[in-house]
C-alpha cells in the first residue's frame, strides 16, 4: 500500500476503522516521497490493538525537511501493537 506521490501532500485516515495489511512478513506499507512541505499524513485513529496494518515492510520515503508523518491514537485505551519503525528509503 502506497500513500501519496511526487506532487502533492496525501492525507489517509482509517477514520476509526481497522485497516488490515497482508499480514507480517508480506506487503510493503510506503509513504511516498513528496515535493511539497507538509509530506504525507497517515493519521490511525482505530481504537483497537493494531495502530496500523500488519505489513512486512514499512517505509517512510523521506526527502529533507520533506518527511511525512503517522498519527497514533493518544486516546486509544488498547495497548496498541507499534510495527518495528519505520524505515528511510
Amino acid at each position: 500500500m502506497t500513500i501519496g506521490s511526487g506532487a502533492s501532500t496525501t492525507t489517509f485516515s482509517d477514520n476509526g476503522n481497522l485497516i488490515t495489511g497482508p499480514g507480517t512478513g508480506n506487503g510493503t506499507l510506503t509513504l511516498a516521497n513528496t515535493s511539497v512541505a507538509a509530506g504525507n499524513i497517515y493519521t490511525a485513529t482505530y481504537n483497537g490493538a493494531k495502530a496500523i496494518p500488519d505489513f512486512g515492510t514499512y517505509n517512510s520515503s523521506v526527502v529533507p525537511t520533506l518527511m511525512s508523518t503517522v498519527n497514533f491514537n493518544a486516546n486509544n485505551l488498547s495497548t496498541q501493537t507499534i510495527p518495528e519503525l519505520l524505515t528511510e528509503t
